[in-house]
């Protein structure tokens, strides 16, 4: 298998508990995430692997991934580094994506640049995080199978093991890495047309978070995905980004 998008995912978060499963429009945001991962240039159903945990309480998370065609790897809850890295090895595959399954609108353009980077000789990491051109949402990173396995043997701290984008902002030196920007993505024009484009959460990590999304599922047309640039107009032109615009969330 040459390319994987692996959606780290699980039950168990302390600020919005079972927001995977929370429904967007009647269907689990999980399941929104994996027609995302569907959406990125070569990338099959059983291409996307969804990673979580061992634990019981993630037995609903491995269930609604296999019923939505996705390819389920369960391992460490905590060890979140090392989960990634078994997903990739389990299934074979020579690169990845990494996505966090609260980000259910991330424009497939972006995994799709990343892998394309990490798919050139000699990248063996590219991220969208080095530098912040991005909304809050759009935390993906992309690497090499021989990158994250290394990654995941080094890792000597619990914070890195559950936090794998700051272990390689940490270790940035000893890979070959580059940054993607928002403007590779989305085009400097419709980057700049968004007063504080950046500010913008497209995530799904408080209660409030939930409330503007859920208005996005409702209120904008769709029909596999909701389109990412369709959907930050709506928010902005109703001023949507208000109901999460108070919400505090270190961006790394």
């Amino acid at each position: 298998m040459d390319a994987i998008v692996a959606v780290q995912a699980r039950m168990g978060s302390s600020r919005l508990p079972g927001k995977a499963m929370l429904p967007l429009d009647g269907t689990p945001a999980l399941v929104h995430e994996i027609n995302r991962a569907v959406s990125v240039d070569g990338i099959d159903h059983e291409d996307v692997v969804v990673a979580t945990s061992e634990t019981p309480r993630d037995n609903i998370i491995a269930i609604t991934a296999k019923d939505a065609g996705a390819t389920v790897y369960r391992g460490s809850e905590a060890n979140v580094i090392g989960r990634i890295a078994n997903a990739v090895e389990e299934v074979d595959a020579d690169i990845a994506v990494r996505l966090c399954g609260d980000n259910t609108l991330i424009d497939p353009r972006l995994p799709e640049t990343l892998l394309d980077m990490v798919r050139k000789d000699g990248i063996e990491y590219a991220s969208s995080k080095f530098e912040h051109t991005f909304p809050i949402g759009h935390n993906v990173d992309g690497f090499t199978r021989g990158t994250i396995t290394r990654a995941a043997q080094d890792a000597d701290s619990d914070h890195h093991r559950e936090h794998v984008a700051q272990y390689f902002k940490a270790y940035q030196d000893e890979v070959t890495a580059v940054n993607v920007t928002a403007e590779e993505v989305f085009g400097s024009e419709f980057v700049e047309s968004i007063p504080a484009f950046r500010k913008l959460r497209l995530t799904l990590d408080e209660a409030d978070d939930y409330r503007l999304l859920s208005r996005v599922y409702e209120e904008v047309s769709y029909d596999q995905i909701v389109e990412t640039k369709k959907a930050i107009r709506y928010i902005v032109d109703n001023n949507l980004h208000r109901i999460n615009a108070d919400v505090e969330q270190q961006v790394w």
